[in-house]
């Protein structure tokens, strides 16, 4: 089964739930593309601790990272833009 999802969030300097994200659904791929003028901080489930710090215009992609619950995005340094998260599941037949 493949359960694939993607934002467009609009990042600022303030903790931003990501809107309509699906928080029930446990993803295990994870990919953050930061277009904004900082670094930016993504979090799942919980506002205390990151799990993700993605830099100045970058791109990141994770396998294998579990992530489940409301996520979260804030602009660590600079002032603000837009972030692309893709999430999906990906389950192997047999595993």
């Amino acid at each position: 089964m493949v359960n694939k999802r993607a934002y467009k969030v609009a990042s600022t300097t303030t903790i931003a739930a990501v809107s309509d994200y699906d928080d029930q659904t446990p993803f295990n791929k994870v990919s953050v593309v930061n277009t904004t003028d900082g670094d930016v901080e993504v979090y799942f489930g919980q506002q205390t601790n990151p799990q993700l710090i993605v830099p100045y215009q970058s791109e990141l992609a994770f396998d294998g990272f579990t992530v489940q619950g409301q996520a979260y995005v804030r602009n660590l340094t600079g002032t603000g833009g837009d972030v692309y998260l893709h999430v999906w599941r990906h389950d192997v037949p047999g595993q």
